[in-house]
């Protein structure tokens, strides 16, 4: 038989108190807002497209970025090859060809663009 559980006490009153965000956590989400929409900003300041036609990877070049070290030495895309080059087509509304680059990249692309609004909100309330 199981131990009896100890009796409640009715003095305490339940607490319905939002709780407030401190500055630096409020700071901290206004500082993650920024860096995500600067990403976007890069992206879309880069070029994905090549001939017209969109690319699949090799877009961070452009950045100065060496290519995927991975990739040279085996011959076979990295799980991250082609990220930077689906948020830059991402940023042009070019959602097929960003899923055909990285639809990871996309995937986090997409999670990024709902985390910007959401930080800002959470900050301001």
């Amino acid at each position: 038989m199981p131990a009896p559980l100890p009796p409640i006490e009715q003095s305490q009153e339940p607490v319905d108190v939002i709780p407030v965000l401190s500055r630096w956590v409020r700071g901290a989400l206004v500082g993650m807002a920024l860096g995500i929409v600067l990403v976007f900003g890069i992206a879309r300041w880069l070029n994905p497209y090549e001939n017209g036609q969109p690319r699949r990877m090799e877009t961070h070049v452009q950045l100065g970025l060496p290519p995927c070290n991975f990739r040279i030495l085996t011959g076979v895309p990295c799980p991250s090859c082609g990220m930077t080059t689906s948020f830059a087509l991402l940023v042009r509304g070019d959602l097929e060809n960003s899923l055909r680059a990285n639809a990871v990249g996309t995937l986090l692309a997409l999670f990024c663009l709902a985390v910007v609004p959401w930080s800002l909100i959470c900050a301001l309330r």
